[in-house]
């Protein structure tokens, strides 16, 4: 077949259209937020724990009862009646107001557990990998012999030794959740030091705490925060373990794992107690998992459009 000039349609050439900003200009946290919005399980997830976060904080300000308060004539009431919206439990406290004073304490506890193993791997794992060497082959034996040791053990041993309470269970998971912290940012500097950036750094006369605190940790923050997001439930979850076991926080405080602790006991004929804090635990836990998710995504380079 014989293709011929009238074959082809001309379109002309717009030299404005040609030069316009097809894609207007952002930072990479403004891209990876924009990549995160575009996700819709790691938005609606987003939501549910910003909703989880603010009845913690207005939920028992919200009610009359406080999460000690007891009615013995109220005891072990269904949701709803006597205008107990979660009912009560075996002491006729509202689990209501319980549920959102437990929703702080455990909130609390993974964040806080979080940072600090945030704090401690970021700073073990930058100096390993920068140093590098025999240094570093001692750091990381080291971290290997912890790894050996049960974490749930470690925990157990601590409370024990120093007595249950927020500050002891927040402490005996810190010290037990930043090994895995720690090789990751000791993976990630040991992949940057080698850049051309990290040579300029140092031709410009940057020691070494300017270097991994200024350049190799910057450049790593988005693995960092996705295993901080993974970081959390896994602490609300170890937290929510130890009180289901009576190594929680004391009493008449609340958490969402000594709720279900006391909820399981009667399971059979008030079914409530444990259903809402064990939903709660749920929906934390899966909140921060799809964040993560989406964040490993949004925060990856290479899936940028």
């Amino acid at each position: 077949m014989e293709i011929s000039r009238e074959d082809f349609v001309y379109i002309g050439k717009n030299i404005q259209e040609s030069q316009a900003i097809v894609r207007p200009s952002m930072t990479y946290l403004q891209d990876a937020w924009r990549r995160l919005k575009s996700n819709r399980a790691a938005f609606v997830a987003l939501i549910i724990l910003s909703i989880l976060v603010a009845m913690a904080i207005v939920g028992p300000m919200m009610y009359s009862y406080s999460y000690s308060d007891q009615d013995l004539s109220m005891v072990d009431k269904a949701p709803g009646v006597g205008g107990h919206i979660f009912g009560t439990d075996s002491l006729g406290r509202d689990l209501f107001v319980r549920i959102w004073v437990g929703a702080r304490i455990s909130l609390f506890i993974g964040i806080a557990g979080a940072v600090i193993e945030f704090l401690i791997g970021v700073i073990y794992g930058g100096i390993a990998g920068y140093i590098g060497g025999y240094a570093d082959e001692i750091m990381m034996r080291i971290v290997d012999i912890l790894y050996t040791i049960p974490n749930l053990v470690v925990v157990i041993l601590l409370i024990m030794v120093m007595g249950p309470g927020l500050h002891t269970i927040i402490i005996a998971i810190a010290l037990t959740n930043w090994l895995g912290m720690a090789r990751l940012v000791r993976g990630q500097t040991l992949q940057l030091r080698e850049q051309e950036f990290v040579l300029a750094a140092r031709t410009l006369g940057a020691d070494g705490k300017r270097i991994i605190f200024k350049h190799l940790i910057p450049n790593a923050i988005g693995p960092i925060i996705v295993r901080l997001t993974f970081a959390i439930p896994g602490a609300i979850f170890t937290e929510a373990f130890l009180s289901f076991i009576g190594l929680g926080v004391p009493a008449p405080l609340a958490s969402w794992g000594s709720l279900a602790s006391a909820g399981q006991r009667t399971l059979t004929t008030y079914p409530w107690q444990i259903f809402f804090p064990a939903l709660f635990i749920s929906l934390a836990m899966l909140s921060f998992n799809i964040i993560g998710d989406g964040l490993r995504d949004a925060l990856d380079p290479r899936l940028r459009k």
